[in-house]
């Protein structure tokens, strides 16, 4: 994330913020908070005092989403399970507040991930592969969201944020969804595994260690392939920083991902996956407050890859 300037609205809920952390024994009084941009729904900082250096993100609880919902109450339990096990950023805790949480966690210096560029890409996205089938292995958490899991639970999940939208291009999307998927009579058997819900780049933190996952604010426990769809989607690749990364690197992370069967299951219900995101993207145009008019453009690139 980059470092930007406080608003006036925003600033005063830091300092509100920061007095409660303060009194709470979570940052120190003299701590120095600094403007961190990169998230789109939640504002972040980096809080400094001497050898000390956070990130502080608020959340509120926001259900209207209806494929990355915030939901701070599963993102702390993930957050503490997940702290000292190279899988997201270590946890220091986190208070209510200001009708929200404040989650305190030690800043890990680094970039976001990325391939556009680089001399090694094949590298990079296997990296990522390997990262994800680490976390899938990670144990269930008890209490959080089940995600819809299975080609009949996703073809209702993406009927129903269609039906939220309207116009020609909610038309096309209906008739562009996809048939039923190979051997999706065996679907009530999908594992369940812990999901991050938004594995896109400026998730990604490339630190000194290895890769790390933050903004873990859509956790549940779902099917793996959730996870294997939002990283290789051209149309979240490109609302966050990046390009989409070609069928090439597409099948060199497919490869690198340590289990076959959820490679095979990904492979199946790829085109329902795609529509997925086409949809989303539609929604995000039309009815997300507020909207994004750069997801029109990831939303033809959803349906190029699609029905290419």
């Amino acid at each position: 994330m980059r470092e930007g300037k406080p608003a006036g609205p925003g600033h005063r809920l830091k300092d509100r913020l920061a007095a409660r952390a303060a009194e709470n024994g979570l940052l120190r009084v003299d701590a120095e908070w600094q403007v961190l941009t990169g998230g789109r729904t939640s504002p972040v900082w980096r809080v400094r005092s001497g050898p000390e250096d956070r990130v502080c993100r608020f959340r509120v609880a926001d259900h209207r989403n209806p494929l990355f919902p915030c939901l701070p109450d599963a993102e702390r339990r993930c957050l503490e399970a997940v702290s000292g096990c190279e899988l997201g950023p270590p946890f220091l805790g986190s208070l209510s507040a200001e009708g929200g949480e404040l989650f305190v966690l030690e800043y890990s210096s680094g970039t976001s991930w990325t391939c556009a560029g680089s001399e090694r890409p094949v590298a990079d996205v296997c990296e990522v592969a390997r990262l994800l089938g680490r976390l899938h292995r990670f144990s269930p958490l008890p209490d959080l969201p089940v995600r819809p899991c299975g080609e009949t639970a996703l073809r209702r999940q993406v009927r129903r944020i269609l039906s939220l939208c309207s116009g020609e291009d909610s038309s096309r999307l209906s008739r562009l969804e996809p048939g039923t998927a190979p051997g999706s009579g065996t679907e009530d058997c999908r594992p369940r595994s812990l999901v991050h819900g938004d594995v896109v780049p400026g998730n990604i933190i490339r630190t000194p260690n290895g890769l790390l996952l933050i903004d873990w604010q859509c956790p549940g426990i779902g099917d793996p392939v959730d996870d294997i769809a939002c990283f290789l989607s051209p149309a979240m690749q490109m609302t966050n920083g990046g390009r989409p990364l070609g069928s090439a690197l597409c099948d060199s992370f497919l490869e690198a991902y340590p289990c076959a069967a959820t490679v095979a299951r990904y492979r199946s219900l790829r085109p329902l996956l795609q529509w997925r995101m086409a949809v989303y993207c539609l929604w995000r145009v039309v009815c997300g407050r507020p909207g994004y008019p750069e997801y029109r453009q990831a939303m033809e690139a959803e349906i190029q890859a699609m029905t290419s």
